[in-house]
């Protein structure tokens, strides 16, 4: 699906395994924009946590800086796009979520505390390369 269209400006888009993501982030990424651009992310979000994004599965507002990020389409290695968006349906199904839909930020935070453990990050997070980096795993663990 394309959320992309009508994109409403004051609307952040980010994608399902993002919202996990955003928990555990200590600074690392792929280029020193993808890491800004993290961070002012996730700054926004949590001085502003009655802001609504919309949950999507494809690529979102953190990507956009990513290096990987080819034609909208994640080219880290074969299949990664496939991989992800794996993890985006996982997250949405564990954290009750629907695609395209809108939330509040501090309503997707307490659904984390509420329904993330360690077998879930397992499932959803298994075979992502930062998994040893994200406090979010290392303290379920």
């Amino acid at each position: 699906m394309n959320y992309h269209k009508n994109r409403d400006s004051d609307t952040i888009r980010i994608r399902a395994h993002h919202l996990l993501c955003i928990q555990g982030f200590q600074g690392k990424g792929y280029s020193a924009q993808f890491v800004e651009n993290m961070r002012q992310k996730i700054d926004f979000l949590h001085n502003n946590s009655s802001k609504k994004i919309r949950v999507i599965d494809e690529w979102d507002d953190i990507c956009a800086n990513c290096p990987h990020l080819e034609e909208n389409i994640c080219s880290e290695s074969p299949g990664a796009e496939n991989k992800i968006k794996n993890m985006d349906i996982m997250a949405m199904s564990v954290l009750g979520l629907e695609c395209g839909q809108e939330y509040f930020f501090e309503n997707i935070l307490d659904r984390i505390r509420e329904n993330i453990n360690l077998s879930h990050l397992k499932q959803i997070c298994g075979s992502c390369s930062w998994k040893n980096a994200c406090l979010l795993y290392l303290n379920l663990k």
